[in-house]
């Protein structure tokens, strides 16, 4: 299996076993061994948001929001976990939840980029098209 390429690193291991469960749409599989590589290593930010996607592919709304909240906590300069807090609340058609998760990302971003110049990049991007997401959500209420 894939978690020889990792020699004693188990938590990294479940973790690579969980992603590919959860692209090959093995929903329930993969969220078991995203669970045990939290266990394993409950410090991991990464663990979290993969285990986080793993609740939301299987219907676990509020228990996703809990690890997506702990992956910022652990990692709160790392504007992918915003970005990937703002898709779930999203999702969950809870707007003004997506619309601060962008916010706070974006701040991060921009205490990250050198000079005065606005952020770029993927992240920059993804941040604006999770942004405009939740602006239409809240026009349509």
């Amino acid at each position: 299996m894939h978690s020889a390429r990792f020699k004693g690193n188990a938590s990294k291991a479940k973790m690579f076993a969980a992603k590919s469960h959860m692209d090959a749409s093995l929903a329930m599989e993969g969220l078991q061994l995203a669970q045990e590589a939290v266990e394993l290593d409950p410090s991991e930010a990464d663990h979290r948001q993969v285990l986080a996607h793993a609740l939301q592919a299987v219907g676990m709304a509020d228990e996703a929001t809990e690890h997506f909240q702990k992956a910022v906590e652990l990692q709160p300069a790392n504007p992918t976990s915003y970005v990937l807090a703002a898709a779930m609340h999203n999702g969950q058609r809870d707007w003004q939840a997506a619309v601060a998760a962008v916010r706070r990302g974006q701040a991060v971003l921009a205490e990250s980029t050198p000079g005065d110049g606005a952020p770029r990049g993927p992240l920059a991007d993804a941040l604006a098209a999770q942004l405009a997401a939740a602006e239409d959500g809240l026009r349509e209420l």
